[in-house]
């Protein structure tokens, strides 16, 4: 509670993952298959600190509200279907609308902040204006692409993922930024500047979350198939059959240890 009070921006998102922990859709046909057992005990707790923080102050329950509406909305929109064939797809008006009226007092959920030890968190980059339409930049489950206008004047874009359980992407994350502290602190590798690039991922849900864009990326898939033409077709049948077998019911945490690395 504590850490929550004196810095919510970073804790109260995490909470609200944990309060929505029973919002799981069905995820056959995603990256992990998983089946879900809500924690009741763990939304319980979550749900109670958001409620206690919610009546700390005025301040606080702005900002408890707002990011109450931006966790739902990003939800419906990470959840909504869209056609197969689909390219790009309008933003729903009403969360466009909420987005850039209603949430002044919370900054966008897919910034890294500093920890503040003055507590002030001032000037903080809020939503000014949301792009008409989100695109789909290709993945199992259509991720929607959204590009926004913060209110200091930056261009940003963030991939709303539904059907996929981002908080195995937050952990990775966090392992990497561990990693990067300790290239900083070995001489061996702080003198050759080395670091792994990392991105900021914000799970909503079991099932939903947010992940923060990085331009002028390539994926491993793109840089063999596209930068080694031999290895094209072997690519393409490797990554068909991964598809097939991700896909199929029981895939997941049941899955033995052994049998991943295999397939790996």
């Amino acid at each position: 509670f504590k850490m929550a009070k004196e810095h919510p921006f970073h804790m109260l998102p995490i909470l609200f993952a944990l309060k929505n922990g029973a919002k799981a859709k069905d995820m056959a046909g995603s990256r992990s298959g998983l089946a879900f057992q809500a924690n009741a005990s763990r939304i319980n707790a979550a749900s109670d600190i958001i409620s206690r923080a919610q009546k700390l102050n005025p301040r606080m329950a702005k900002i408890v509200n707002e990011l109450d509406c931006a966790t739902q909305g990003y939800i419906e929109i990470a959840m909504s279907d869209v056609e197969a064939s689909a390219k790009a797809a309008p933003f729903p008006a009403k969360w466009r609308r909420k987005f850039c009226k209603e949430l002044t007092n919370i900054p966008l959920l897919s910034v890294r902040l500093p920890f503040d030890l003055s507590l002030a968190y001032s000037d903080l980059p809020t939503i000014s204006s949301i792009d008409e339409k989100m695109t789909f930049p290709g993945g199992i489950n259509k991720p929607k692409l959204v590009t926004l206008v913060d209110s200091h004047g930056q261009t940003r874009r963030q991939l709303v993922k539904g059907k996929d359980d981002l908080r195995q992407d937050a952990v990775m994350q966090q392992f990497f930024r561990i990693c990067n502290a300790f290239f900083q602190d070995a001489k061996a590798t702080a003198s050759r500047n080395l670091s792994i690039g990392t991105y900021f991922a914000l799970p909503f849900s079991p099932s939903s979350g947010l992940l923060e864009w990085i331009d002028n990326t390539t994926s491993l898939e793109e840089f063999i198939t596209d930068g080694n033409r031999k290895y094209h077709r072997a690519t393409r049948e490797v990554m068909a059959k991964l598809h097939s077998i991700q896909t199929k019911k029981g895939w997941g945490e049941t899955t033995p240890l052994k049998e991943k690395k295999r397939l790996f």
